[in-house]
């Protein structure tokens, strides 16, 4: 029999994931201010805040995705030496 597998994804690996996110949605929250079409300060936050959101979520995904496949590769390379 085949040992377990191990788990692609940690809580390490996601803790530090959603670390990156939160700093990805601070920069487009700040970055994305000027596309809001409107005047009021709270509203061009408000707004901002609603895409950067919607980014930040797909780069939660992507940067899961990324460290997973990288994981793998490192596996099978490993694997594949034995």
């Amino acid at each position: 029999m085949s040992q377990p597998a191990e788990s692609i994804f940690t809580i390490k690996s996601v803790i530090i994931n959603a670390l990156l996110t939160g700093v990805v949605f601070l920069f487009f929250t700040y970055v994305l201010r000027p596309f809001v079409p409107d005047e009021r300060p709270v509203i061009v936050w408000l707004g901002s805040g609603y895409i950067a959101a919607c980014l930040s979520g797909v780069f939660f995904l992507a940067a899961n995705m990324f460290t997973a496949v990288i994981k793998d590769q490192r596996r099978r390379a490993s694997q594949s030496r034995e």
